[in-house]
């Protein structure tokens, strides 16, 4: 991927809100008159980068970006801004974020790519994760312009990470670009192993509620806290704060009840 292409990808991007398929002629119009569009996004098409379709205004065919698309203009963006030197292997994945190992001077970051996620989408209305969307956006003035679900739910937790790192036990985050977020990696060859993963230890059960009650001091509810949620290491990480939302948001209480009972056994 060169520097035209970045170009590219970066009009389409830019005219999601606007456009679920982007003419081509619409791309033409904003890029250098020296770039060959088609080329570029049939070449696009080859790298898997975007999806072509043929005639979908009239005669002139469209584009839509996909994930890797925007994974790599992510990535690309935290190249050129100092966040990351090179990316290697997946090294986990869920229903609603993938998870690459990154590098920065040697040092392993992980990055957290959130992702579209079907069956979230369809209970929107109802789901946890809309609600955190909802009060991030009202703060932005953005509520009634169209969801992007995985770049709204990286700005979430991207917030609430930088709020409670140095308080609260979680990773510290580093960088957000679009839907993507780079952070500390937790563990040595491999990632630290889950706390659902290893043996329950009352102690833990302890260090994850005296960390919870740090986070509601600051403003904080993970709304979706279980042992599925916490890294074991030298300590303790809380982790996935997307679904986080403030204390004082119609609802909270349950949310920090229902978060707390998970550790109290």
């Amino acid at each position: 991927m060169d520097t035209k292409d970045v170009a590219i990808l970066r009009v389409i991007d830019g005219l999601w809100e606007t456009y679920e398929w982007v003419p081509v002629g619409e791309i033409e119009h904003r890029v250098s008159s020296k770039i060959d569009v088609t080329k570029k996004l049939r070449n696009l098409e080859k790298e898997k980068l975007v999806l072509w379709k043929p005639h979908s205004f009239g005669d002139e065919p469209s584009v839509k970006i996909n994930e890797r698309g925007l994974d790599s203009l992510a990535v690309w963006d935290f190249v050129k801004h100092g966040v990351l030197d090179d990316i290697g292997h997946k090294i986990g994945e869920g229903k609603e974020s993938v998870i690459v190992l990154g590098l920065k001077d040697g040092e392993k970051r992980a990055i957290k790519f959130h992702r579209y996620y079907s069956a979230e989408y369809r209970k929107i209305k109802k789901s946890l994760a809309y609600t955190s969307i909802k009060w991030w956006r009202t703060l932005k003035g953005r509520l009634l312009r169209p969801v992007d679900f995985p770049r709204a739910k990286a700005q979430v937790e991207y917030r609430a990470l930088k709020k409670l790192h140095g308080k609260v036990s979680v990773p510290e985050p580093y960088g957000i670009n679009r839907h993507a977020i780079v952070m500390e990696f937790i563990g040595d060859e491999v990632p630290a192993p889950l706390m659902s993963k290893v043996k329950n230890e009352s102690w833990m059960r302890k260090e994850v509620l005296d960390n919870y009650e740090m986070s509601l001091k600051e403003g904080i509810v993970h709304g979706d806290l279980s042992p599925f949620n916490v890294m074991v290491w030298n300590k303790l990480y809380l982790i996935d704060w997307a679904q986080a939302v403030p204390v004082d948001f119609e609802g909270a209480d349950a949310l920090m009840k229902r978060d707390k009972e998970k550790f109290n056994a």
